[in-house]
């Protein structure tokens, strides 16, 4: 081995070839000496250690003539890289800072074994051998530590926003008693009760109603008897924000309302589960005929309710259609109001 060693490195040839032949003449030579050669990459078997050192020569010569087949320009390439190494870096930042994407200067940061995210520390700057991390309590003087190099793994980035104190102004402003919010919702609230009061007033209606959905009268009743009040809970919208086809209360005067939206509660027949609101139930009839109740609105306290009304006597057993839309015109009509 040592002869062979020293005939690379007499050779003068380039160590990017020289080191792959003599890296094969070794391990040619170990497989021969526990006889395992069949199972080496080549699966060729030596008779002797003579025979490998001629193929080693063999080898040797080969890489001569591909080291002069190789062009100038390549050559040049070739000789003008550098080989980097580590222990000739001297700035142990970049090579920490290359070894860390996640470090960042700015950025905010948690230790890993911090379970529950209490302590955000900021990385403020870099110093000689690692970084500077603060962390800013609500009611304590800002706390400082310098992290080494070594432990940045034991680091997480935090993408959460940076921990501060909501200032009073905005929090203030907030709160039950001086919120708008609760104004909101102490109307609509009242406009609620409101709601159910008239519906309580009225009783329930005498209708029956299969598991299709199809709404009947239970028995006779007189024309503009039979009224359906929409129930369910509302939401306050900008009247500016109605959509086609939502039903909806006005609370108010007219110089100063405002306007709730309805959603229907919900009901399951088969689990006997909800509330059943047969107004959200009768569908609107395809002609004049076929309707058996108008829109109207009924007035209650501050509300003005749209409902559903007999406009004319129907028996025991008559399905209820709303009455079909009706045509454009660019005379508006004014709905009838009852009390």
């Amino acid at each position: 081995m040592c002869a062979a060693w020293e005939a690379v490195e007499k050779s003068g040839f380039p160590m990017a070839k020289t080191a792959k032949v003599f890296g094969k003449f070794q391990i040619r030579l170990v497989l021969h000496l526990l006889d395992k050669e069949v199972k080496g990459r080549e699966g060729t078997k030596y008779e002797s250690f003579e025979d490998i050192k001629n193929r080693f020569e063999d080898d040797l010569l080969q890489a001569d003539k591909e080291t002069a087949a190789v062009s100038a320009p390549e050559a040049k390439a070739v000789s003008s890289q550098s080989v980097k190494s580590l222990m000739d870096a001297k700035d142990t930042q970049a090579i920490a800072l290359a070894a860390h994407k996640h470090i960042q200067l700015g950025k905010l940061y948690v230790h890993k074994k911090e379970k529950e995210e209490t302590k955000v520390w900021k990385l403020t700057g870099f110093i000689d051998g690692g970084a500077k991390f603060v962390h800013k309590p609500f009611f304590r003087a800002a706390e400082e530590i310098t992290v080494l190099h070594s432990d940045w793994n034991d680091w997480k980035e935090y993408k959460k926003p940076e921990p501060e104190l909501v200032s009073h102004e905005v929090s203030g402003a907030l709160l039950p008693c001086s919120s708008k919010g609760l104004d909101d919702e102490m109307a609509r609230a009242q406009a609620q009760w409101e709601l159910y009061e008239k519906c309580k007033e009225l009783g329930d209606p005498s209708v029956l109603v299969s598991n299709q959905g199809q709404v009947f009268a239970s028995q006779k009743v007189a024309k503009g008897k039979l009224c359906l009040l929409p129930m369910g809970s509302l939401q306050l919208v900008g009247e500016s924000k109605l959509m086609k086809g939502q039903v909806y209360i006005k609370c108010g005067n007219l110089g100063s309302h405002h306007v709730y939206v309805i959603h229907a509660f919900k009901c399951d027949f088969t689990k006997e589960t909800g509330i059943f609101s047969p107004f959200s139930f009768v569908k609107q009839a395809t002609n004049d005929e076929e309707g058996t109740m108008a829109k109207q609105m009924v007035k209650h306290g501050s509300l003005q309710i749209p409902c559903y009304v007999n406009k004319k006597q129907v028996e025991k057993g008559t399905r209820l259609f709303l009455d079909p839309p009706e045509p454009d015109t660019t005379a508006s009509k004014k709905r009838k109001v009852v009390k």
